[in-house]
């Protein structure tokens, strides 16, 4: 009987949302969401997860480089590398939502999650980024965009 209230549950969740998303999924969603004309018009197709890398020595000294600016920092985690298990967790989101005109369009954005331990459980709105851009940097790039 539980498992058939469950799955009742679950037919009953509304597109885009869902009480089974990871984390890594919300978080993901939320980031894009704030970047849509109408949050309310976002309908989810599909979450494809593409890869969970584990970082060798020279791509996580690279992602150090491009994200931590203080040397000593990179220092030190560079010596702990070997203690470590520095992940990128990937994956694709496609969905529908309107546009300015309300017609609906069919996106796709892509979503990394960086964490030291390997564990995407702990991914949040603010770590991860949205075809490129954490929530942060998209949010600077449209002020900029109005005060020019």
């Amino acid at each position: 009987m539980r498992s058939m209230t469950v799955a009742l549950l679950a037919l009953s969740v509304p597109s885009g949302c869902s009480f089974f998303d990871s984390n890594l999924v919300s978080a993901c969603e939320k980031v894009l969401k704030e970047r849509l004309v109408s949050r309310s018009g976002y309908r989810r197709v599909e979450i494809s997860q593409l890869s969970d890398k584990v970082m060798t020595r020279e791509e996580y000294g690279d992602y150090l480089n491009k994200t931590e600016n203080d040397a000593n920092a990179r220092t030190l985690y560079m010596r702990l590398f070997d203690e470590i298990k520095p992940t990128i967790f990937s994956l694709i989101i496609t969905y529908d939502a309107p546009n300015t005109y309300g017609t609906l369009i069919r996106g796709m954005a892509a979503c990394d999650y960086f964490d030291n331990e390997g564990d995407a459980s702990t991914a949040a709105y603010y770590s991860v980024e949205v075809d490129g851009k954490s929530s942060s940097d998209w949010s600077l790039d449209r002020v900029k965009e109005l005060i020019k």
